[in-house]
This record gives C-alpha cells, sequence and structure tokens, in this order.
C-alpha cells in the first residue's frame, strides 16, 4: 500500500488529460459553517483519468493548518491555506482523498473515494463506426451541478493528436500521448447556460467536432 500510494503522489502534474486551471477556481461562493472542509472536485465515486485536479476550500475564523492527503499521504495544503488546487495522476483502481484542517480546538476533515481508470479504458464504450466521437457527459440540453463530467471517446484508425473539451470557447481539458483517443476532466463551472465542443484532432490536421448544450444549475 506505502509503494501505490509513494507512486501516486509521484504522478503530480506528470500526466496529459487535464482541466485547465481556469476552470479550476476556488469552490463557488456559498455560506457554509464555520470550521468546515469541503470538497468541490472530484465527487464521491467520480471516475478520474490520468490526470485531474483536486478542489477544495477550509473555512476557519482561527488560525489553521491544511492537509491534503492521497491515499494517507501529503499532497497539498499548508498554514492558513484554504483554497486546496492540486493537479495529480492516478493508478488504476480505488483511491482516498482527505482534506484536513488543524486548529487551536482540534482537528475536522472531509474524505471521499474515488476511481482511477485503467490504462487502455475509456469513459464510455467506443463507437464502432471509424472516424467517430461519441460524448459520454453530459447530453445535450442536460442540467448539471457543479462541478460537471466531461467526457468523450474517439475511434479512428488514423493516428490522433488529442480529444479535447472546450467550455464556452475555452479548453476545459485534453487527452493526448497515450491517452489520445479520450477525455474525461470534472470541471467547476458557473451556474447558466454554456457551450461544450469536444474535438478530435487527427494527426492528418483532421478535426471531428460535436457541440452540445447544457445548462448548470
Amino acid at each position: 500500500m506505502f509503494t501505490r500510494s509513494f507512486l501516486f503522489v509521484l504522478l503530480v502534474a506528470a500526466a496529459s488529460a487535464v482541466a485547465q486551471t481556469s476552470f479550476n477556481h476556488p469552490c463557488p461562493d456559498h455560506t457554509v459553517p464555520d470550521r468546515t472542509v469541503t470538497i468541490c472536485t472530484p465527487t464521491q465515486g467520480a471516475q478520474v483519468s490520468s490526470a485531474y485536479f483536486i478542489v477544495g476550500h477550509v473555512t476557519d475564523s482561527l488560525s489553521f493548518t491544511s492537509t491534503l492527503t492521497i491515499d494517507g499521504v501529503a499532497a497539498g495544503g499548508g498554514v492558513g491555506v484554504s483554497d486546496i488546487n492540486v493537479e495529480t495522476g492516478a493508478l488504476a483502481g480505488p483511491h482516498s482523498i482527505t482534506l484536513t484542517a488543524q486548529d487551536s480546538t482540534g482537528t475536522f476533515s472531509t474524505s471521499m473515494l474515488v476511481n482511477g481508470i485503467a490504462t487502455g479504458q475509456t469513459p464510455c464504450a467506443p463507437s464502432s463506426t471509424n472516424q467517430t466521437l461519441v460524448i459520454c457527459t453530459p447530453q445535450d440540453g442536460n442540467q448539471e451541478t457543479s462541478p460537471v463530467e466531461l467526457a468523450a471517446v474517439t475511434t479512428d484508425s488514423n493516428p490522433l493528436n488529442a480529444t479535447q473539451v472546450y467550455v464556452d470557447g475555452v479548453k476545459a481539458a485534453e487527452g493526448n500521448g497515450t491517452k489520445a483517443n479520450y477525455v474525461l476532466a470534472h470541471v467547476l463551472l458557473e451556474t447558466g447556460p454554456h457551450r461544450v465542443t469536444f474535438q478530435s484532432l487527427e494527426k492528418s490536421g483532421l478535426i471531428i467536432r460535436k457541440t452540445i448544450n447544457i445548462s448548470v444549475r
């Protein structure tokens, strides 16, 4: 277990299919009780790709120290650090994420379990038709809650540079390298309508593109 945890943390900022920091702002504004820790993304039981962001927040009127751990190994936080935004990588299988805060009156924390997908596994079944992009989630017209899972997989016999997703014209995530045939990310989005475009980039220059519209409540 130690080896697995150590390797997991070594993968911090080391893989490709990853949401851009412009979408991983601190947790959306909301009123929470004092001495509260919140993990905003990923969500409980989420399927995560080879790289993703953990976003969390500590609310505490006292001086505190925050600690983010992945499988029991420290991966972020610090003295007075209230906004957690850590890029990390996942080995296949379940992983425990815990955000803890400690102040003069004691310790409080929250935990969740996520699942890293195996190498070669895609977020949904690909099409049997060549040069086809399948949107796994969300679907056109869906109402979603933030963070939103954005996932698609490409079937293409030609070499790919990347499978990407754009939200309102800004790139939110990309799978490239050995993960070029899919993209998978959990992205914090503001309430309201959003235009989501998935596209596959062939090395030949051909682009396969699909666009949907969703709303976040």
